[in-house]
């Protein structure tokens, strides 16, 4: 299934809950609400639950915790939901990213499926794919060494694009 898909849609629930106005006044109304909050996402999308320590948790809900940034970190969900109303046709050239893209991708995603692979082609030309075994959604934080590599990867390939070697896939 797909991002609009019914199966897909009760995953992103919180994506047009961030849409509303209040609700980031309801998420950061104390730090017990961040909290409560963040604990579903870490908790329901972590493919290695113990990579979450708490002490490393309990700073990210004071970052979440601040004036102001629960209603920063949602502004995103805000303008794309204003976008896709404005939204027209898409563009008739080729809009595909062209630089080399390396991507490290949780196998165990339960939000952007590790089965939606198979259409970024539509969006990179050259791209190279990891599937990570037994990783959520979280990838730097549940697989900090594979990110680590995949940056290199990255820079590599960039590297070599500058010079006109091409890249990957």
């Amino acid at each position: 299934h797909r991002p609009t898909s019914r199966e897909a849609q009760c995953e992103f629930w919180y994506q047009h809950f961030h849409a509303l106005a209040w609700s980031d006044r309801l998420i950061a109304h104390d730090r017990e609400t961040v909290r409560l909050y963040l604990e579903y996402f870490y908790d329901h999308w972590c493919g290695r639950k113990e990579a979450i320590r708490e002490r490393e948790f309990d700073a990210i809900v004071d970052v979440y915790a601040r004036p102001g940034a629960v209603k920063a970190s949602i502004a995103y969900y805000r303008a794309r939901a204003a976008q896709r109303q404005t939204q027209t046709a898409a563009p008739l050239e080729d809009s595909r990213i062209r630089q080399p893209t390396v991507i490290a991708w949780g196998e165990l995603d339960p939000v952007i499926l590790a089965a939606w692979a198979d259409r970024l082609g539509e969006t990179f030309l050259d791209h190279e794919l990891s599937l990570l075994p037994g990783i959520g959604h979280f990838v730097p934080i549940e697989a900090p060494e594979q990110t680590i590599e995949t940056i290199r990867r990255s820079l590599a390939l960039a590297r070599q694009h500058e010079r006109g070697g091409g890249g990957g896939s």
